[in-house]
């Protein structure tokens, strides 16, 4: 399906396309069907205007040569389920810019969407620099019951699993990797945490009620970080509660 110049013009302002030379080497891709078999054609042609980052079960992600900033998502084929992965992407990155990367684009199907590149959270070090931005008042509450919530507070990864425990009470775990999270522990985290809760915590907290998002999802596998070191969520599945919709992984 060919992309349409308004498409452009609703998610890129002026100044924003100027950033974005590639833009007009994408579009003249187009859209729909063989994207992705076009993007490899182009690479395995030598041409040098994009390159894979990497490539998923419903996904491939692509980059801007020159542009380590932006990448490119393009869904495997056109099926439902695929382009909603795309879709679910891009609007949650607008409902919650705080916690999701940033979306700049997507074509009029959504078979690929342009968004920020947020590296993983790998390291003991890169986690701790995000707690520290995204979550410092929660950190700081944590570490004062560290004691009684018995956790290793010394290790970042694992103030993250407390800061996750508190956002769902309905759920046999809470949130943690734990089976053993006792109904205590889980009370006295609704004790500490909400009263501090920051901007990144509120709104996480908000698009994982939404969202019904898996616990498992937001883990070091699963959580970015941006330029700044803000908390970034990576392609977290997106749950519908509505029995009819199904889940989407």
């Amino acid at each position: 399906m060919k992309l349409l110049l308004e498409n452009w013009r609703k998610y890129l302002t002026e100044g924003e396309a100027g950033h974005f030379p590639w833009l007009k080497d994408l579009r003249d891709l187009g859209s729909g069907p063989g994207l992705g078999d076009r993007l490899r054609d182009r690479l395995q042609a030598g041409d040098d205007r994009f390159k894979i980052l990497g490539a998923g079960a419903f996904r491939t992600v692509w980059t801007p040569r020159g542009d380590d900033e932006h990448v490119i998502k393009v869904a495997h084929d056109l099926d439902d389920y695929k382009l909603q992965m795309n879709k679910d992407d891009f609007e949650t990155s607008k409902r919650y810019p705080l916690i999701f990367p940033k979306a700049y684009a997507h074509s009029d199907d959504f078979s690929w969407i342009v968004m920020e590149n947020t590296p993983p959270i790998t390291w003991p070090s890169q986690m701790q620099r995000v707690l520290d931005k995204s979550f410092p008042k929660e950190q700081e509450a944590l570490l004062k019951v560290a004691d009684e919530l018995q956790f290793n507070p010394v290790d970042p990864f694992h103030v993250m699993k407390m800061i996750m425990a508190s956002f769902r009470a309905d759920r046999p775990i809470n949130e943690v990797a734990s089976a053993a999270v006792s109904a205590a522990r889980a009370s006295l985290l609704q004790q500490v945490l909400p009263p501090v809760a920051g901007p990144a915590y509120q709104e996480l907290s908000k698009a994982m009620h939404e969202f019904e998002i898996d616990k498992y999802e937001i883990n070091r596998g699963n959580i970015g970080h941006d330029e700044d070191h803000n908390f970034k969520i990576i392609d977290s599945s997106v749950f519908s509660s509505d029995p009819e919709k199904g889940a989407r992984e």
